[in-house]
This record gives structure tokens, C-alpha cells and sequence, in this order.
């Protein structure tokens, strides 16, 4: 029977891959490449929550070493990356539209009520010295 591990993007439980390791328990930089472009490095969660460790990367080899007790441990790891997301453009800061205050009606609603009836009634009329 094939050894093989779980490998997943971080947060994206859909994109876990069943991926096989060798005998010595590793796994090549290139393989992984292959399915997880521009991965960095393999990490799984602790015991401790929110907390990863890293697997040991092989230099020579170019290669992750999970180990035999990792693997007998049934970890899902994840693919480490950079982030990226965080390109500056310009010097210049546009202001946050979320902060400022939702405009308001300059006028209220008896406003548009006086101005309606008053375009319809004449000025000497006695209902509009009441209105005043």
C-alpha cells in the first residue's frame, strides 16, 4: 500500500490532494510544485490552537522529511506561501468611505409638506397665515 499524506491551501478545506511520499517518508519540492504552484513550505497545526509547525526541509535533497511519526499521526498539512496582497501603489492614501457619516436630507419631510402646500395655495389665503 501506497504511503500517502493530506495537503491543502491554508483555509481552503476543498483543495485538499491525497499526495504520495516515498519510502524515507518525504515528499520533493518539485512534486509539491507540481500541484501547489509556488509553495514554500509545508506546515501542519499543533496541538496548540492556531499554532503550525513546520516540516524539516532537506537542502541537499530539495525535499520535505515529514518522518514516520508525523506520518503515523495522519496530519492534514498545509501549503505555506508569502503573501503577496499587501502592494503599495502610491504615497497617497485615498480616504476610507466606510468611516464617514451617511448623508442626511437637508430638509425634513414637514419641510417638503409646507413647501408643497404653499406652491399650491395662494399667499393671502387665510389656511396659509395659519401654516406661518
Amino acid at each position: 500500500m501506497a504511503k500517502v499524506i493530506c495537503v491543502m491551501e491554508e483555509n481552503k478545506p476543498a483543495s485538499q490532494l491525497l499526495l504520495p511520499i516515498t519510502d524515507d517518508y518525504s515528499i520533493s519540492t518539485g512534486f509539491l510544485n507540481k500541484y501547489f504552484p509556488n509553495g514554500l513550505g509545508l506546515k501542519f497545526k499543533t496541538t496548540h490552537p492556531d499554532i503550525y509547525q513546520a516540516v524539516v526541509f532537506d537542502i541537499e535533497h530539495e525535499k520535505f522529511i515529514i518522518g514516520e511519526e508525523n506520518f503515523k499521526l495522519n496530519y492534514v498539512y498545509v501549503v505555506h506561501r508569502i503573501n503577496n496582497d499587501t502592494v503599495q501603489t502610491t504615497t497617497t492614501q485615498t480616504p476610507d468611505r466606510f468611516d464617514t457619516p451617511p448623508l442626511r436630507p437637508r430638509r425634513r419631510f414637514i419641510n417638503y409638506c409646507k413647501m408643497f402646500f404653499f406652491a399650491w395655495y395662494p399667499s393671502n389665503s387665510i389656511s396659509y397665515e395659519k401654516l406661518r
